[in-house]
């Protein structure tokens, strides 16, 4: 890690991609139901479209977030960075 990085600034990217992340959750738990319809014709369910976004986002951003944030910490407990 470069000296001279600010702590707060690397948490602020870690909340922001935890926040472009989440923004999908709220629409999935409303529920909104619909049917979009492809350049093909073909019709699909707005529902399941926000689930599969939902799970995806579980399984990549938020844990990709949370082991930058477990690293973060790690940093921050052994005194590596200049406050």
């Amino acid at each position: 890690m470069p000296p001279g990085i600010n702590f707060k600034l690397l948490v602020t990217g870690i909340v922001f991609y935890i926040g472009a992340g989440l923004t999908h959750i709220v629409p999935w738990v409303m529920g909104q139901a619909g049917e979009a319809i492809d350049a093909r014709g073909y019709g699909w369910q707005v529902h399941d479209i926000r689930e599969a976004t939902v799970a995806i986002m579980l399984l990549t951003m938020v844990f990709t977030a949370l082991l930058a944030a477990l690293q973060l910490q790690r940093l921050a407990t052994s005194n590596t960075f200049a406050n």
